[in-house]
């Protein structure tokens, strides 16, 4: 509980107003927090691509014939930190799903299921980031 309160409380602290335009070094970074804070650790860091992308913040894509083929990509340019945490847990939630359930990654019961662990550290997980 206390891992959840203390992200929690740093978030809080963050200024919202400012746009924010992540490096890999830092989307690197922020995966290993959330993997910590929220899933215990469990998750393996797949490849992280930044590029512009068409009518989406973020994606998680998955080859079922390249069982090591995994991808995280998250466009150029967020509103602010606050919504890449929120886009990069979203896909991080889809990874969980294909990597540790062998799910299909949808927007389905098993994705939402982590809905409260987000709110705990002031984060929403929805269909949409």
């Amino acid at each position: 509980m206390a891992r959840y309160k203390k992200l929690a409380t740093v978030l809080n602290e963050v200024n919202y107003k400012k746009a924010y335009k992540p490096t890999k070094k830092n989307a690197v970074l922020m995966f290993n927090v959330l993997n910590h804070a929220i899933f215990n650790g469990k998750l393996d860091i797949p490849k992280i691509n930044i590029r512009k992308l068409r009518g989406a913040f973020g994606e998680y894509c998955y080859d079922t014939k390249k069982p090591d083929y995994e991808e995280i990509t998250v466009t150029t340019e967020f509103e602010n930190l606050r919504h890449f945490l929120i886009v990069l847990g979203h896909e991080m939630v889809h990874h969980y799903q294909y990597s540790i359930q062998g799910d299909t990654a949808n927007h389905n019961q098993k994705f939402y299921r982590w809905r409260n662990k987000f709110n705990k550290m002031g984060l929403e997980l929805g269909r949409t980031a």
